[in-house]
């Protein structure tokens, strides 16, 4: 039977995102008996139950994950269609909500604030630092920024950049120890490590299939890079770094970049937003502007350059 009434399905999709009643009448601003009127004569015109409900939470029937899943595609392609073609006219306007971690968000987004919405004065952003895990639409974010790969099939993801690991020391450092030639020098110094269980006390040098590993000591154990930055920027031993976070210690003379020849992972870093975000102006220039080849990337080839041929 046909469906005549596509937001009778679109009322039905966001309960589900939402996980109850209440929250998805508040969301499209109508009642909760008229959201559960909605899907009660969806149900008629797809002829089964799709929710099974109690007081207390509600849960998908076989039908209804099945109809869930055609139903989120495609209404999430009917948005992406509009959008489509309303933004071929459109520079990037209006509020966008972001969620970043707190260290990303201070040394990379911060800094450029002001260049970005000069560059989009009819944008404006709202946002938010946290490195928990984040339920998306509860607190309510268009692009939610994380280091992991998370699997939601309501958002799209997006790799924003992929963020080099360095070495790095203080010049008071090297005096004290020596500069390391090589890695297999690194077991002579004081590293700091941080706290992660794939790497721990050992760090990794080269690409996939000619990897070599070497077995770090040192007197500081973090969980936090910008601790291990601190610790290297006064002086007490060798940092493992994302680059970022250290180019401009850098520039300034505060770091020196060590082993610059050598291969170091890389950290990505992911951007998450509703699929019917995909075409929005304001989403296109937010993500152009503050992934792909920063400004780190020009240091980072300049600075390699420069301190390969020490």
């Amino acid at each position: 039977m046909a469906l005549n009434n596509l937001e009778d399905v679109r009322v039905f999709a966001l309960t589900v995102k939402l996980g109850s009643l209440s929250a998805a009448a508040k969301s499209v601003h109508l009642s909760r008996s008229a959201v559960s009127k909605r899907i009660v004569k969806l149900e008629e015109r797809v002829g089964a139950q799709l929710i099974q409900r109690s007081t207390r939470s509600l849960r998908l029937t076989e039908a209804g994950s099945r109809f869930f899943e055609h139903a989120a595609q495609a209404l999430s392609a009917l948005d992406e269609a509009q959008l489509a073609v309303t933004s071929l006219a459109s520079a990037p306007r209006g509020l966008l909500k972001v969620n970043t971690p707190e260290t990303f968000g201070r040394v990379c987004i911060s800094p450029h604030i002001g260049e970005f919405l000069a560059t989009y004065p009819d944008m404006s952003l709202e946002v938010s630092m946290s490195s928990r895990d984040l339920n998306y639409y509860i607190d309510d974010c268009d692009v939610v920024i994380r280091r992991l790969r998370l699997v939601d099939s309501f958002l799209q993801r997006e790799l924003l950049r992929t963020d080099p690991f360095v070495l790095c020391a203080s010049p008071d450092y090297l005096a004290r120890r020596g500069q390391p030639r090589a890695t297999e020098d690194l077991v002579e110094h004081n590293c700091l490590v941080h706290r992660n269980p794939k790497m721990r006390d050992v760090w990794e040098f080269g690409a996939s299939g000619a990897v070599t590993r070497i077995k770090v000591n040192g007197n500081l154990v973090a969980n936090n890079y910008e601790m291990l930055v601190e610790a290297a920027l006064q002086g007490a031993g060798i940092a493992y770094s994302p680059l970022y976070m250290v180019e401009r210690h850098f520039e300034s003379g505060a770091l020196e970049w060590l082993l610059p020849q050598e291969s170091l992972q890389g950290r990505e870093l992911w951007a998450y937003y509703p699929r019917s975000l995909y075409t929005a102006p304001k989403l296109r220039a937010f993500l152009d502007f503050f992934g792909g080849p920063q400004k780190n990337r020009r240091y980072s080839r300049e600075t390699t350059q420069r301190n390969a041929r020490r």
